[in-house]
């Protein structure tokens, strides 16, 4: 037996038969259903009711389960309401409705009201289960219990200001917990940047193409002479050099490859002219390996500025004065663009056209459509928060947990009804990934990981460098030269014929190369992000983007939601490793945000928008559930149905569902 529960102008139906008559009042029946007119406290009180039939049946969960913990509590703060059912006329006192509250104020006419929500369209989790919570004193421990059974995220709790101090405490009462969220609950902002507002940003003058150096141009000549000479010195290349020399008889390089196997690259019985002719096949070696990571440069002729760098090794800025500036080792050339023009911007060498206020990237985004905009999602407080996070060469504003890019599209069957994801990114999360967050205890670990082996390599340097000069300086009194400065080509004869003093020269240059990196490390390990709400996985920020934008639809009217693919963005940032983000991440998120709002909604590749981009469909019901909130740091889980002591089929699981049903 199933029921459909009404709830316009307070008229509450339910199905009867011959086993349910007995226990109803004769009130007016149509269509073999009791109808009668009830207060909102009579409403709440049948639907309190149904608790316990769902509690039997598991549908609320294993015992001490967050669902079966509400549900309990619920019933038990209701129960004493039953009588008004019965009579349907009682209007229960203040206290009553007060205590159904858990000790939150009522709006007038002492209705239950729904979660605070903000105009982003989100609400606390924190603080509406707080509000419900029976239990009115306490320890700080046993409302942190509380909170976090009933599903209150760590997040939350964390970095809500003053939060954990509160719950730290040996004495807490319910009204100084709500009080504090109510002050003190996060509450993102939102800077929307219009296509229309102004003109798009002033950007440096780089060729579309960038120029392609030579190995000589990009590392200069010794660097080319010492790859030289380190081929030339490994008997390992000796097949691929004497493949490569040309000129010989096949005989002469049988019989050269038995010399050097035998007695190096060097031996007496290689003629200075064969040496020569194998120093320029590995300096042909050289060339041809540098060619598979060349190095690349864009120069602006106006201000000087530079992009130098290549795919492997990452992009460099250098300014007007050849000082390197910015992020380093950035990972593509359309993404060391937009830094450059960020910097150049903000050191006042370019300004903007047509004033502040108009969008950025425009020119990143796949052909057609219309009404660009650029939503960035902030945090502007939390708690633990020491300085601003700006993401250095994107925006100027502070603490942005998610940024969307967007535009309006057309489906098959309407007209700019698809908000169309062109980007949905964080620059926040996404450095805390790559590099961890400053402070977390992987961060502060690998710092000193690295300090210490950076701590080694200066003792090895020092080592090698006081061995090197020692040796030279002997060399010099044995060439009657102890008060000249030493020729390179005597040092370099010295490298070539001493093996010892080569022995000495390449331990020290290796335990500088990789001092160099260690310290670059270092300087990455100390500028990482600090760690903040909603940023701490590609999940979170994702998550928190996707409600955003569903409630963004929702409000704008449109049927869908499109993610523009991996595969495109791979393409737009040289970063293949955006394609798991953009094909799996965004689909497995935004699968569980639409489906919490509702379940029937077609979510994936469909056909009527395009089928090799993820989409979620805006439903009626899931406009009229986004519209009335999402819970700020709740991820949340597909519903599946419940069922109460006389077939109420209305979905009582969560907080969440008793305001999504109206009994909150």
């Amino acid at each position: 037996m199933r029921s459909r529960p009404l709830r316009q102008r307070g008229l509450f139906s339910v199905p009867v038969d011959e086993d349910t008559r007995s226990v109803l009042l004769p009130f007016a029946e149509r269509e073999g259903e009791f109808s009668f007119a009830l207060p909102q406290a009579a409403i709440e009180a049948y639907e309190s009711f149904t608790l316990p039939g769902q509690a039997m049946r598991g549908e609320l969960g294993a015992p001490g389960s967050p669902e079966m913990v509400q549900g309990a509590t619920r019933f038990g703060v209701d129960y004493g309401m039953l009588p008004a059912l019965a009579g349907g006329l009682l209007t229960p006192s203040p206290n009553t409705l007060r205590m159904g509250m858990g000790g939150a104020d009522t709006v007038s006419g002492g209705a239950r009201r729904g979660p605070e929500v903000d105009e982003l369209g989100f609400y606390s989790k924190a603080l509406e289960t707080a509000r419900m919570l029976p239990q009115e004193k306490g320890t700080g421990e046993q409302f942190r219990s509380m909170l976090t059974k009933a599903g209150v995220k760590e997040d939350e709790l964390k970095f809500t200001p003053g939060l954990e101090g509160l719950l730290s405490q040996p004495k807490v009462t319910r009204d100084e917990l709500v009080g504090l969220l109510e002050e003190s609950r996060i509450r993102p902002e939102e800077t929307v940047f219009f296509a229309d507002d102004a003109s798009e940003f002033d950007k440096l003058n780089f060729p579309s193409e960038p120029e392609v150096l030579d190995v000589y141009d990009a590392y200069g000549r010794h660097y080319v002479r010492e790859e030289v000479d380190m081929i030339l010195d490994d008997p390992e290349n000796a097949s691929e050099l004497l493949a490569k020399l040309q000129g010989y008889p096949q005989e002469r390089i049988d019989e050269l490859a038995q010399i050097i196997d035998e007695e190096g690259i060097y031996s007496d019985k290689i003629s200075s002219m064969e040496e020569g002719d194998l120093a320029d096949v590995a300096e042909a070696i050289v060339n041809e390996r540098y060619s598979y990571d060349p190095v690349y440069r864009l120069q602006d002729p106006d201000t000087g500025y530079e992009i130098i760098g290549s795919e492997e090794s990452g992009y460099h800025i250098a300014d007007e004065e050849g000082r390197f500036v910015g992020e380093p080792n950035i990972s593509s050339l359309d993404e060391a663009r937009v830094q450059a023009d960020y910097i150049a911007r903000e050191s006042g060498l370019i300004g903007y056209e047509g004033g502040e206020g108009g969008t950025r990237f425009m020119e990143y985004t796949e052909s057609g459509g219309s009404n660009y905009r650029e939503m960035l999602l902030q945090v502007p407080e939390y708690e633990g928060m020491t300085d601003e996070f700006i993401a250095t060469g994107h925006f100027d504003e502070p603490n942005i947990v998610v940024h969307a890019r967007t535009k309006d599209r057309s489906s098959d069957s309407g007209t700019d009804d698809v908000l169309y994801i062109e980007e949905l990114q964080s620059d926040w999360g996404q450095r805390g990934r790559d590099r961890g967050f400053r402070g977390s205890e992987s961060n502060k670990k690998q710092i000193e990981e690295v300090e210490s082996k950076i701590d080694e390599l200066e003792k090895l340097r020092k080592k090698y460098s006081d061995q090197s000069v020692a040796y030279v300086e002997d060399y010099k009194k044995r060439l009657g030269i102890e008060d000249a400065e030493m020729p390179y080509a005597a040092l370099q004869d010295l490298r070539r014929f001493d093996d010892k003093y080569e022995a000495i020269y390449q331990n020290f240059q290796s335990a500088d190369r990789e001092y160099d990196g260690y310290l670059r490390e270092l300087q990455n390990l100390r500028s990482t992000p600090p760690q903040g709400p909603l940023v701490g996985s590609s999940e979170k920020f994702a998550e928190v983007g996707i409600k955003r934008l569903i409630n963004r639809a929702a409000k704008e009217g449109k049927r869908y939601v499109t993610f523009s693919p991996g595969e495109v963005q791979a393409d737009r940032w040289n970063n293949e490793g955006l394609k798991t983000f953009y094909d799996k991440i965004i689909p497995k998120v935004g699968k569980k945000v639409a489906g919490r709002l509702d379940k029937d909604a077609r979510v994936g590749y469909l056909d009527d928008v395009r089928d090799d981009r993820f989409s979620i469909e805006i439903t009626d019901k899931m406009r009229e559930e986004a519209l009335r909130g999402q819970p700020l740091f709740m991820a949340p889980a597909v519903p599946t149905g419940a069922g109460g002591l006389l077939g109420d089929d209305r979905r009582v699981e969560t907080v969440e569902d008793f305001y999504r049903a109206g009994i909150l």
